[in-house]
Parts: C-alpha cells; sequence; structure tokens
C-alpha cells in the first residue's frame, strides 16, 4: 500500500518537470486555470486513490533528447502514482513552486554526504607558486637616521648632555609616562624635568627637548621593563566553594607565545630552524590536531584566557542538542571581578603578569575596557608596540630607528624575564604583523626567533611555554583557490615545552606524547592553565588522571587539560562549531542549469544577509550595498545531504570590490552559524572607512568607488 502525501509535493513535482523537460513548443495544456482546477482536485482528494485518478497536466510529459539515466528515474518517481519521500522534520514552505520542486528533486536523487577528514600533502609541489621564501621582513633594508642630541640613554636612565647649556643654549628635557586607558586612546602623565640621570618609574615612556622659546626641538617614545614589588599572593576568584585551593609545592611560570594566522603546516614550512631547535633542545611537544573553536583572533583568545564559547555548537552527525553560545556579560555593565581571565588568576596566585601585542587597534586585555578598567598586567608594552594612526610622531621614531615590532616584544620579554629571574611569571604575547597579511611573513623571522629560544633557555627551563596560533591563514590567494588552506584556517600549530624538572619524568613525558597526538583546541590550553594553578601544583603533576575542571570552578570549563589523561571524544564533545571542525561532510556541485532556483535562493540569502547587517549596524552611510558578482563562475554552490536533510556550503563572490564569502544554509534557506565568514582581505576596502566595527569584513567603503 502506498502512504498518503501531501498534496503540494505532488504538484511540485509535476510542474518541476514541466519547468526543466518541456519544449517551448510542446503540446502541453499549462493555462493557469487548469493548473488551478489540478490544485482544488489535489485539495479535494481524500485518499491515495482519489489522488491517482487526478489527470495532472493529461499526464503529457516530454522526454529531453539527451536523456540520462538519472533523469529516467526521477521521471518515473514523478508521475502521479509514485511516492515521493521528503526529509521527515522538514516544513517544506518556500515559497515557490518551481523552487519546492527542483528542492524534492535534489533531495530525491541526492545520497547522504561522505563523513571524514580530509587528507592533505602539504609538500606537494603544486603549492609552491602561493610562497616566496625570499620575502624580506619590513625593516630588513631600512638604515636607521635617529639621533639624541640632548640626551644620553644608558641601562634604562637618562642623563642631560652637558652642551644642552652651552654657547648660550638653553635646552630643557623632560619624561612622561604612557600607557593605554582603552583602545581609544592614550595616557600621558605630566611631563617632569631631566636634571640628572633619571630613571622612569614606568615601562614607556616619551622625552621631548625645548629650547628658550619652548618649542619642542627633539623628542622620542621608548620602553623599559620597570621592576615592581612582588604580588602577593590572595584567594583566586571563581573558585568551587566545596574546592580546596593549596598554595604549597614548586610553581612554573607559564609564557604564552601566539603568532596570528599560522596554521600547522605554515609553521612547519616557515619555521624550519626555530622548529628543530624547539625539538630537540626544548623537547617541544607538536599538538598538530588543533583546533580553532572561532574565525577570528578575539574569539580564540578569549576561548584561551576566559573560557568563552563565541559559537553554538551544533550536532548534525548525530542530532544531540545544540550548546549555546556562552552568555557573555555585557562588560560595560558587569563588575571587572566577574569576568573569568586567566592573567588575574596567576596575579593573585603571586605571578607577574605581563603583556605585549603589537595590533594598533585592540587586545584581549582591552576589549572590555572601552567602557571600565578591566583587570590588567603588572607590565604591559602594548602602548609602545601598537602604531595607530592617532600617534603620528610614535609611527616616526619606529621608522628612524628601523624597528619591527615581533623583535620589540621579545626583546621586552627578555628585559622582563631578567628583572624577574627566579620569580613565577605569566606572559601572554602577541605577534600580528609577522604573518597576518602576508602569507610568507614568517619566513625572514625564523633565524631571529630560534636565536631567541636559544638566548633565553635558562629562563624557559622552569617555564611551560605555549607557543601557537589563534588560527591559521584566512585571506589571499592561496586560501582562494586551495582546500589545504581552508584545513590550515581551522588548524593552528601548537607547540608546548613543559619544565626541565618534569622533563626527567618519564610518566609525564610518555602522557604528553600520547595527548600531542589527539585532538585538542583553544579551550583546553584554558583547562591546562587552570590545572597549573590548581591540580597540578597540588599533585606536582605526578597525578595524570582525568580531572573535570568545573568541579574546580565555579563555572563549566569547556576543555579538558593536556597535562592528564585526555578522554575519547568526538569535536563535538569538544565544543568545535560545525564550520572549524576537521571532520567533515564532503559536498557535491550543484548542478546550476538542473537547479538555477536554489542556486538563486542560496545567493539571494548570502546577498540579503551582508546587506541586512550593514544596515542594522549603521554602515550604509559609509559601505556600498552589495550584490553577486556577474561572473557566475566566481560564486560556487556544493549541496550535502546530513540526517535527512539538506544543506548549502556556499562560496560567493561579490561586487563592487574583492570579498568573497563562505558559510553553510539550512534547507529553510537560513545561515546556519548565522556567520558569513569572508575569505579575501578587507584590510583597504572596508578599513578606510570602517576600523572598529566588528562587522567591516562586509564593507566596501563607497569613497574608494569611482563616481
Amino acid at each position: 500500500m502506498i502512504p498518503c502525501m501531501p498534496y503540494f509535493v505532488i504538484l511540485a513535482s509535476a510542474l518541476f518537470v514541466c519547468s526543466v523537460y518541456c519544449d517551448a513548443d510542446a503540446n502541453i495544456n499549462t493555462d493557469s486555470d487548469e493548473i488551478e482546477n489540478s490544485i482544488s482536485e489535489l485539495k479535494g482528494a481524500s485518499s491515495i486513490a482519489d489522488l491517482e485518478n487526478i489527470n495532472l497536466f493529461n499526464n503529457t510529459i516530454i522526454v529531453p533528447q539527451n536523456e540520462t539515466k538519472q533523469d529516467k528515474e526521477f521521471m518515473s518517481k514523478n508521475i502521479v502514482n509514485e511516492t515521493i519521500t521528503i526529509a521527515p522534520n522538514s516544513n517544506l514552505n518556500l515559497g515557490s513552486e518551481k523552487l519546492e520542486a527542483e528542492f524534492i528533486h535534489l533531495y530525491e536523487t541526492s545520497k547522504p554526504a561522505e563523513y571524514h577528514r580530509p587528507q592533505f600533502e602539504p609538500r606537494d609541489p603544486k603549492y609552491a607558486k602561493f610562497f616566496n621564501r625570499n620575502e624580506k621582513g619590513p625593516v630588513d633594508t631600512c638604515s636607521p637616521t635617529f639621533s639624541s642630541p640632548y640626551l644620553s640613554y644608558k641601562n634604562g636612565f637618562y642623563t642631560p648632555n652637558p652642551q644642552n647649556n652651552a654657547f648660550g643654549s638653553t635646552i630643557k628635557c623632560f619624561y612622561a609616562c604612557q600607557k593605554d586607558i582603552n583602545y581609544h586612546g592614550r595616557w600621558i602623565s605630566t611631563y617632569r624635568q631631566i636634571t640628572k640621570p633619571t630613571k622612569p618609574k614606568c615601562d614607556v615612556f616619551r622625552t621631548k627637548c625645548q629650547n628658550i622659546f619652548g618649542h619642542v626641538v627633539w623628542g622620542d617614545v621608548n620602553y623599559n621593563a620597570y621592576k615592581q614589588k612582588d604580588n602577593k599572593v590572595k584567594k583566586m576568584s571563581h573558585l568551587n566553594p566545596k574546592y580546596h585551593h593549596a598554595h604549597n609545592g614548586t610553581k612554573y611560570s607559564v609564557h604564552m607565545i601566539y603568532i596570528d594566522s599560522v596554521g600547522s603546516y605554515t609553521f612547519d614550512r616557515t619555521m624550519p630552524k626555530t622548529s628543530a631547535l624547539l625539538g630537540s633542545t626544548f623537547k617541544a611537544f607538536n599538538f598538530y590536531n588543533h583546533h580553532k573553536i572561532g574565525e577570528n583572533t578575539l574569539p580564540n583568545q578569549e576561548a584561551i584566557l576566559m573560557n568563552l564559547r563565541f559559537e553554538p555548537v551544533v550536532d548534525l552527525q548525530n542530532g544531540r542538542p545544540t550548546i549555546p553560545r556562552s552568555n557573555k556579560k555585557n562588560f560595560c555593565k558587569t563588575k571587572k571581578d566577574e569576568v573569568p581571565f586567566i592573567p588575574e588568576y596567576f596575579k593573585q596566585n603571586g605571578y607577574k603578569t605581563i603583556h605585549s601585542q603589537d595590533y594598533w587597534y585592540t587586545s584581549i586585555a582591552q576589549e572590555p575596557y572601552s567602557c571600565y578598567q578591566f583587570p590588567s598586567f603588572d607590565h604591559d608594552i602594548h602602548t609602545f608596540a601598537r602604531l595607530s594612526p592617532d600617534d603620528p610622531f610614535l609611527g616616526e621614531v619606529w621608522r628612524k630607528k628601523c624597528l619591527e615590532s615581533y623583535k620589540v616584544q621579545l626583546a621586552y620579554l627578555q628585559q622582563i624575564m631578567s628583572r624577574y629571574s627566579n620569580k613565577d611569571l605569566f606572559s601572554f604575547n602577541f605577534f600580528t604583523n609577522l604573518q597576518h597579511d602576508s602569507i610568507n611573513g614568517l619566513y625572514h623571522s625564523d633565524t631571529n626567533m630560534a636565536k631567541f629560544f636559544k638566548d633565553n633557555k635558562h629562563h624557559f627551563d622552569n617555564s611551560f611555554v605555549f607557543i601557537s596560533s589563534d588560527h591559521g591563514v584566512r585571506y589571499g590567494k592561496y586560501r582562494e583557490a586551495t582546500e589545504i588552506a581552508g584545513f590550515e584556517n581551522i588548524n593552528p600549530f601548537l607547540r608546548v615545552i613543559v619544565p626541565k624538572q618534569l622533563q626527567a619524568n618519564k610518566q609525564f613525558m610518555d602522557l604528553m606524547n600520547e595527548n600531542s597526538k589527539k585532538a585538542t583546541s583553544q579551550f583546553d590550553v584554558f583547562a591546562s592553565l587552570i590545572d597549573i594553578l590548581t591540580e597540578g601544583q597540588k599533585s606536582q603533576f605526578t597525578d595524570f588522571e582525568t580531572v573535570d575542571f568545573s568541579n574546580v570552578m565555579n563555572y563549566t570549563v569547556n576543555g579538558q587539560s593536556i597535562f592528564r589523561k585526555i578522554p575519547e571524544r568526538d569535536e563535538y564533545d569538544m565544543r568545535i562549531p560545525f564550520n572549524y571542525r576537521f571532520y567533515k561532510h564532503i559536498g557535491t556541485n550543484l548542478n546550476n542549469s538542473l537547479y538555477p532556483e536554489i542556486r538563486k535562493n542560496v545567493i539571494n540569502t548570502v546577498i540579503k544577509k551582508i546587506n541586512g547587517l550593514l544596515a542594522q549596524n549603521g554602515l550604509l552611510k559609509n559601505c556600498a550595498r552589495i550584490k553577486v558578482d556577474p561572473n557566475a563562475k566566481l560564486s560556487t554552490i556544493k549541496y550535502m545531504k546530513i540526517n535527512n536533510e539538506l544543506y548549502f556550503n556556499f562560496k560567493v563572490k561579490v561586487t563592487p570590490g574583492t570579498g568573497i564569502y563562505i558559510g553553510t544554509i539550512t534547507s529553510k534557506f537560513e545561515i546556519m552559524e548565522d556567520k558569513i565568514r569572508r575569505i579575501t582581505s578587507y584590510a583597504v576596502e572596508a578599513e578606510t572607512c570602517e576600523k572598529a566595527t566588528p562587522f567591516r569584513e562586509y564593507c566596501m567603503c563607497k569613497s574608494l568607488l569611482s563616481g
């Protein structure tokens, strides 16, 4: 017995047959009245027998000349007395009969998508055209022109030159301390005159010299780590009230050195000297199955340091409940001690905390305090390392000194470690400018980076060191043209050095070696840092049993410590959002001529979403509305059948501008993760007019368009 089915399924199928296969001159009556009569008959059918007696379009079907086997199967399934099965949980109401017909046909003829982890050969010669090992660094050919005629500087002290007051000249020099208030501006203290050898009591300072008329004749901005008093141990925030936190046992320093936009393959390719040194001299572990958990820098930093989930976690494969994004509190209305923040935890445990970052606009330490003072680091060079448009003088100093930010940051960290030798330190160092805008940016830094680690081995011997990235390459021709780059994007590199004392523990090292082969994520880094401060310190890393750190803290900890046995888990268990998983549902290219309505609706959904985001966030004043690029070859759609539902992966090229966007759309033509990701650079097209908004990747500045 044939089961009953909705009348609209049959009608839509018949309409699709006609719209796709009927010749313009075919003798078929498709008069609107005839269609209405057919609809009425379908509505009136009360049984499958009634349906079988309906003469829909006189049952006349024109078969195309080049009929394929798949076409024949489709044709036979669209005779009225055949059953069409649609996704049992779908509410098929797409608003267009042609679209519904195409959708049903695609559903019926598609097979379940394969689900596996793609394999790549990163050394394949076909990728060589994207790389340039000889690309020079930004200051490799720079010759310093900076001079200091009025002040000498040595060992952190400024001393006035004797000739300042010779021959009737009266030159007075001053200094002031500087720090960031937030990413909107800097704070500069009152200038104090330098009359004798003077050491500024701050890490970043400005100097200026004036003539007798008060005109500034010379100036400088400089840095020097100023040693502070030790931090007192305080009660650690957010501990579970039932947890006993012991402060006994050996404590180890922790250094986090993160390079923006570096995948696992990229680090191996661009940093051979550093990679070899880390493995041989430091016995570093290579966690080559490491996952990012968010699209760009901020969500990954927030996962590492704040345990925040930036996106919901769905499970299309097994149908487990969606895990919502973290209930991220409004920082402007939240008391600072209510927010989980790893650096603050270390400070409460008596560590000195250090931060360096060179991105000009903001950082993890500053994102919350555009509106209030967030827990700060003890030492922070961000105010010197970030070259922002609102401080052209700082940029001029850098140019005259031929400074490169990563070298400044490494030198600053070396200063800190020397100042606080044998003290507990926590440092978070983030290098944006090296690799973010060029896939070849790391090549020139390899020798210097290796030398830094070699020269400071004695500092790192008593430390956990995380050398890693937020994510892999996100933009450029390599990302646009290859699937391997898409994988690199979700696979940031991670190397972990453990203290020399622990390297002597064979059982611990065997465990680390085993864990390095397992899948890990940024959430696991957070859990590992909690472990260092709590259970690891308590047992001196001799207890390797799995610990649920949600029982240690008063909130749910998303990850597992890499210093303990990691239980079996899949990417859903790891809280990895759908688009950042290694295991993929393999899509099939959509036949554009066979499914024009589906293609049109997928693209329209993308365009509507982007323009909607521009409008909702007040960006249309400076940003142009976008539309799909008329060159159809530049936009592709792949479909996947997963658990009896259709999904569409899109890659859409828009105009004006060079924007290419990717994402996934559901069978209801909704953006699945409510996020459309851009894979082409937007630094010029968007940040010319919109530097601050998190939605700038969708912007094409009107000021750049002719006419």
